[in-house]
């Protein structure tokens, strides 16, 4: 996992903080398992300069857990 920390974001990100990043095998799987079951990610899945997908939901507490792969 990796976690990140962020002074401020471009518009259209979700507010800054410190996001737990967790890898999944298939990350349109993943996003759409979420999705059947009721929860409302942040962001659909993106690709970043790293080559990486991702995408981001908050949990229960309002922290931010980013899913990706490579």
């Amino acid at each position: 996992f990796w976690l990140r920390f962020v002074a401020d974001a471009p518009t259209g990100e979700p507010e800054p903080g410190p996001a737990l990043y967790l890898k999944v095998d298939d990350i349109d799987d993943y996003y759409g398992a979420l999705l059947a079951n009721g929860f409302t990610p942040s962001t659909e899945p993106r690709r970043q300069r790293s080559g990486a997908r991702e995408f981001l939901i908050k949990d229960p507490d309002g922290n931010a857990l980013a899913f990706f792969a490579k």
